[in-house]
């Protein structure tokens, strides 16, 4: 942001608001000043929305010399409470729509924090503070935070968020390869529409074009697909990055009049997508450049890019390592395997994360040396492209067979009528655990099952096939859109437990 300062481009816009990148570096300057500067305590939290406020925030956090600490605002209060314990945050950035039920909670539990509350356009409301007195610094953590910029929080679903130490010089890292493997330039134009604090979206795109010196539009408002082309054609946007939900929706989407010609470029990733829709997708935009990714927060986030010029014949592939970063497949005792098989993928790259903050033993159980294990299931081409199989904490051991849950969703999600899918594994006496689906359908009927119960023998073997499918009304999914593993809410469940003839039964569950 330094050398942007005096420039009066613009630089960020969200709503009808459009400000310049020195109108911006002067919100930051003053919220520094007269929020931050002198408040004790390293760690800032910023409870905020997509907008002008987190941008200016964020900044305001560098200029203070603070480490930035973003909450999803979905987050409930045992979420925050618990995070703001664990790292011992002591500032708190919001707006007035959450201060209220922030300062009963810090109340509640007589937790010292200075809060400031600003609203969407970062101006400052009032400053509150609570129990100041008890606030004291702690040297450890000052020790642990050198250099450290963010902590991101991860994207899993465990009951014990972690947060991620991404340093200074890590993020530029990430920045600088991300930037390079898609040839983007100062004179990209880039829609925000994921949470911005998430991994993916505060490095590739927020971080990323600031860095370019190019322009970020934010929507935030939810997607919705006709006010998704509005922005294109208004702003003139020529990048954007999404998950697969919005990819379908946009599948399902009629163009209208709405010009999109200035979109080159849309990247993807967070959770798989089956085949045929992408293919599909593709079809639909052709002079739009569908750029698959992987990455995951620990790693800074990027981590592979799979060009569109490749897709027709690495239909599959999450692609090849951006630069400056190197992959392996590995054994269960950290061995590299021979490529085509199938093992966890590790990741080394000057962009990896400091570690998680105050979580030394998380930290040590998938940092290797400089080797991250990222808990994905893959393997490489012979040409060193990856594809993922699944996660090694999801599979399925039946029988003393490995079966991924990912790959047995994604075969189900291509029968028509079926809206989403979860995949697991449930004790067995037996075979030590059997393997049910929940699924969300268009339509309770048996043409779906028996369409269901084709596409699945066609496709997978026979000890992949669920032995349970129960119907659900939803598939509760994390921010981000992968699926909460321990959420199970069963409606009814269509039985395939006849080894004869491998019918599908119905019957409710109790």
């Amino acid at each position: 942001m330094a050398r942007l300062k005096e420039s009066n481009k613009t630089g960020i816009v969200c709503g009808e608001t459009a400000l310049s990148y020195k109108q911006w570096h002067q919100l930051s300057e003053e919220l520094n000043n007269e929020g931050l500067r002198n408040q004790r305590g390293k760690i800032v939290g910023l409870f905020l929305p997509n907008s002008i406020a987190y941008a200016a925030s964020y900044f305001a956090c560098l200029y203070a010399d603070k480490v930035i600490a973003p909450f999803h605002t979905g987050s409930t209060m045992n979420e925050l409470l618990y995070t703001i314990k664990h790292c011992g945050i002591s500032i708190l950035i919001t707006t007035e729509s959450h201060f209220s039920q922030i300062e009963t909670l810090l109340h509640a539990h007589a937790i010292p924090m200075s809060i400031i509350v600003v609203n969407d356009n970062a101006e400052i409301q009032k400053k509150v503070a609570l129990y100041t007195s008890n606030v004291s610094l702690d040297i450890s953590i000052e020790d642990e935070l050198n250099d450290v910029a963010v902590l991101l929080h991860t994207s899993g679903t465990t009951s014990r968020p972690k947060r991620v130490m991404l340093t200074n010089q890590g993020l530029l890292n990430n920045i600088e390869s991300h930037c390079k493997s898609l040839n983007y330039d100062d004179k990209e134009v880039c829609l925000i529409q994921l949470p911005m604090m998430f991994g993916y979206c505060n490095t590739a795109q927020f971080l990323a074009h600031v860095y370019l010196g190019a322009c970020i539009v934010i929507n935030p408002n939810p997607f919705m697909v006709a006010d998704f082309y509005r922005i294109i054609e208004k702003w003139g946007i020529t990048n954007f990055t999404a998950v697969p939900s919005i990819l379908i929706a946009l599948n399902h989407s009629n163009l209208l009049s709405y010009d999109i010609s200035s979109l080159k470029v849309i990247c993807f990733g967070g959770n798989p997508i089956p085949k045929p829709r992408l293919l599909d997708i593709i079809r639909k935009f052709p002079t739009i450049a569908f750029v698959q990714t992987y990455g995951l927060t620990e790693a800074g986030p990027r981590v592979t890019t799979l060009p569109p010029s490749r897709y027709n014949e690495k239909i599959g592939s999450v692609g090849r390592a951006i630069p400056g970063v190197e992959l392996r497949v590995v054994d269960t005792l950290g061995q590299p395997l021979e490529k085509g098989a199938v093992g966890e993928v590790i990741v080394k790259s000057n962009g990896i994360m400091k570690g998680y903050f105050r979580c030394a033993e998380e930290t040590m159980a998938i940092m290797h040396g400089e080797w991250l294990h990222t808990g994905d299931m893959g393997y490489l081409s012979e040409d060193g492209y990856l594809y993922i199989v699944g996660r090694k904490k999801n599979i399925i051991i039946s029988g003393g067979q490995n079966i991924s849950p990912e790959e047995v969703e994604e075969v189900i999600a291509t029968c028509p009528g079926i809206i989403d899918a979860k995949v697991y594994g449930v004790y067995d006496d037996l075979l030590g655990e059997i393997v049910y689906a929940d699924i969300v359908a268009d339509s309770d009927n048996n043409e779906i099952l028996q369409q269901l119960k084709l596409v699945c023998e066609e496709n997978l073997s026979k000890y992949k096939i669920p032995r349970r499918f129960c119907l659900v009304d939803n598939i509760c999914r994390t921010y981000n859109g992968k699926i909460k593993r321990s959420a199970k809410k069963v409606d009814e469940c269509f039985d395939q437990t006849d080894d004869n003839d491998n019918k599908f039964g119905r019957e409710r569950m109790v």
